[in-house]
């Protein structure tokens, strides 16, 4: 876990080493660990694929914390460009865990978005 935040999240060493250590005695932290390795080797397999995002033809919203790495931010804008009908909200007080910081926010703009797709 250790290196995943510190190689793929750009956590400072020192905080990965942290949480890392954190995530091997919180219960509640460790049952997470093996999904988010088995995640990062899902998409490691697929590989970049932009390119196929393209065919999306439906609103998407995409979601940005302000306070997120900078790198998520270059990601969430590089699928923007690919993808025909995308908008990008960022969160200005939320960094990648805004479902957690402001759920009622996240749920408003997702039900924004349904309002706007399906006319309702």
């Amino acid at each position: 876990m250790r290196i995943f935040l510190r190689d793929m999240v750009e956590l400072p060493a020192p905080a990965a080493l942290l949480v890392g250590m954190l995530s091997r005695l919180s219960s509640g932290l460790r049952r997470f660990v093996p999904r988010q390795l088995d995640d990062v080797e899902a998409i490691n397999r697929l590989g970049r694929r932009l390119e196929a995002y393209a065919a999306i033809d439906v609103p998407v919203l995409l979601l940005s914390g302000a306070k997120s790495p900078a790198h998520l931010g270059e990601r969430t804008q590089a699928l923007a460009a690919v993808l025909p009908h995308a908008r990008i909200e960022v969160l200005p007080t939320q960094g990648h865990g805004a479902n957690d910081g402001d759920p009622k926010g996240v749920a408003d703009l997702i039900a924004s978005l349904a309002a706007e797709a399906f006319g309702s």
